[in-house]
């Protein structure tokens, strides 16, 4: 099955001409992909202002931060089965006491702390580089 036509407004018609030294072309290239876009969408997007989204892979190992994951991947795992047990008590008619509000604060502050904590640990992966041009 064939896809669809563009509607007649979406269709890029017109074509300028433009001429580039080897290095500009080189750097828009690069730009593009790293874009992960086509060189004229890239062109296109910098020409008319529009954001364009930069990614990185990051591709080196790091072995502590693959320990510091695991961990939070367990304390994680934990803390989802005390909340389930805790909405299991709740849902089964289970009162309310002091010890399991406490717990639940407990919980509920140690997702708190994890999201900061994976949150720090992607700031340092990254760089705290911003990843995007305007």
């Amino acid at each position: 099955m064939a896809r669809p036509k563009k509607e007649e407004e979406l269709n890029h018609q017109h074509i300028i001409t433009l001429r580039l030294t080897d290095i500009e072309l080189e750097l828009v290239m690069k730009k593009a992909a790293a874009a992960g876009l086509s060189r004229s969408e890239y062109i296109r997007k910098s020409l008319l202002g529009g954001k364009i989204m930069v990614t990185h892979k990051v591709t080196a190992e790091f072995p502590e931060l693959r320990e510091e994951m695991k961990k939070i991947s367990w304390l994680l795992s934990n803390l989802s089965n005390n909340i389930n047990q805790i909405a299991k008590h709740f849902n089964t008619g289970g009162l309310r006491s002091q010890a399991v509000t406490a717990e639940l604060e407990r919980a509920l502050d140690a997702i708190v702390q994890t999201q900061v904590d994976v949150t720090r640990m992607v700031g340092e992966i990254h760089g705290n580089l911003k990843t995007h041009y305007k």
